[in-house]
């Protein structure tokens, strides 16, 4: 595993290590690692996940990765595309094949949110939506970095998804 946050996490881990009344030495023996070879791992920025597992087993801890998700937005935002997606909005359609044939994911994962948060459609299902479209915008901040670099601007694209319903349907 090559990762930048290899320092931090065996830091990390050791503090871990620590709070357990565990030296290096102690908690290398725990993880069945030499304590020379931990000692190079610090001055490393690669290791072996199964080495890391271990390490982090040993200091009484859990790896958990999280995927990063693709933070794409349409490549070109005018009023023709921006009505293409206050269309699919207005659809009332929450269709995941759908939705994941108009665009990047991310960026209809944002707007699925923001249709969400709108007075007038089905909260839970579009919420569903968004989810499936890209699981991390479950996290409040993930939607918040979402409406700042996305090109649909809720108060102007909101009230145009609501005009169009009628068409829509």
């Amino acid at each position: 595993m090559d990762a930048p946050f290899l320092p931090a996490a065996l830091r990390a881990l050791e503090h871990a290590a620590a709070r357990m009344g565990l030296n290096r030495r102690d908690w290398a023996a725990r993880a069945g690692v030499r304590p020379e070879s931990l000692s190079r791992l610090f001055g490393r920025d690669d290791c072996d996940l199964r080495t890391l597992t271990n390490l982090a087993l040993a200091a009484g801890q859990r790896l958990l990765f999280a995927a990063q998700p693709d933070r794409k937005m349409p490549s070109v935002w005018n009023r023709e595309v921006e009505r293409k997606y206050a269309l699919l909005c207005a659809s009332g359609s929450t269709d995941v094949a759908r939705w994941l044939r108009e665009g990047p994911p991310y960026f209809l994962s944002g707007l699925a949110m923001m249709v969400a948060s709108a007075r007038g459609f089905d909260r839970e299902a579009y919420l569903r939506l968004a989810f499936a479209l890209c699981p991390a915008m479950q996290d409040v901040g993930e939607f918040d970095s979402w409406l700042s670099n996305s090109p649909a601007k809720p108060s102007r694209f909101l009230p145009m998804v609501r005009a169009l319903r009628p068409l829509a349907r």
